[in-house]
């Protein structure tokens, strides 16, 4: 098998592509049938996952490789799969049905400026993917589903969005509130928490706390006392996601909120978040939001009046 050649990247915005999909709004995505994915997925690496996805086992049992290590799902527990994730060579009973729900980072996001907590479930998560939520969990998670899916045959509202992210972070609470104990470890592995571990949590902390945020990875290599490259791989082995790529997700989403809800300028924005100059924050966030500062909010006022004039 040429690897290279049959390597894939799914995100939020090509999963449709991927697979038949009941629903998908930039941020959240259902699919509702595991066998709607393409039958030649066992031929092919999925790398690169460019989101968060759960995939909760509603009957029959499941095998599929994440990250080279075999994962092994049955009825009642929950995978979940970070950004950045490899899978592979999946394998399904013939009794096997499963519903799919996949989140950007964004949503997780939103979470952590809320409760910063939210970082050490998901790399908790990250080290033991499989929850067994039970039966009683699995009623929660089905009503929580069916609660989802009558919403979005509701006709289209102003704060859909902020609706449909709040239904699918209440489900996320709930999840972790029936983690418990009951993790399931990979390859025999034990709780032991090991220094990468406490280094990764220490950096999560010391970005989430930090406002305005330093951009430079040696920034918070120094305060940690370690190398950069020691800390992005530890980082990156730990969550899927290097140090710079966590420290970039969480500039852009305190860039996002400020273009979206304050009155500030965008020299103002610029200040606030210790950008050298105004025309290297405005580089800075066509880089990642793929328009000008200026652009994106004269996008979001004019989405703004056209859903008022519904």
């Amino acid at each position: 098998m040429d690897n290279k050649n049959n390597n894939r990247k799914i995100s939020i915005d090509n999963v449709q592509d991927i697979a038949g999909v009941q629903y998908t709004d930039g941020d959240i995505a259902f699919i509702d049938n595991i066998r709607s994915l393409p039958h030649n997925l066992n031929n092919t690496i999925i790398n690169n996952v460019e989101m968060i996805v759960f995939v909760f086992c509603c009957d029959g049992r499941m095998s599929i490789m994440k990250d080279g290590r075999t994962i092994n799902l049955h009825q009642w527990d929950i995978l979940c799969c970070g950004p950045e994730s490899a899978l592979e060579d999946y394998m399904i009973s013939t009794d096997f049905d499963a519903k799919i729900l996949c989140i950007s980072t964004r949503i997780i996001l939103n979470l952590v400026h809320s409760d910063k907590n939210i970082l050490n479930h998901y790399l908790s998560l990250e080290k033991y993917p499989v929850i067994s939520v039970g039966e009683e969990g699995a009623q929660l998670f089905d009503k929580y589903y069916n609660l989802i899916k009558f919403r979005i045959s509701q006709p289209s509202r102003t704060y859909d969005k902020e609706v449909m992210s709040a239904l699918v972070s209440a489900a996320i609470y709930d999840m972790i509130n029936m983690r418990g104990k009951s993790v399931t470890t990979i390859g025999g592995s034990d709780d032991t928490v090991t220094q990468g571990d406490l280094l990764c949590k220490r950096f999560m902390d010391l970005l989430v706390d930090n406002y305005p945020r330093e951009r430079s990875v040696g920034w918070y290599a120094r305060q940690l006392c370690v190398t950069p490259k020691y800390l992005s791989t530890v980082v990156k082995n730990l969550t899927g996601a290097t140090a710079m790529k966590w420290i970039t997700k969480i500039v852009v989403k305190d860039i996002i909120y400020l273009l979206e809800h304050s009155d500030m300028s965008i020299k103002e924005i610029s200040d606030e978040m210790c950008f050298p100059s105004l025309s290297f924050f405005g580089k800075y966030v066509r880089q990642h939001l793929g328009v000008s500062p200026k652009e994106y909010r004269r996008r979001l006022n004019k989405t703004s009046e056209e859903t008022v004039g519904q």
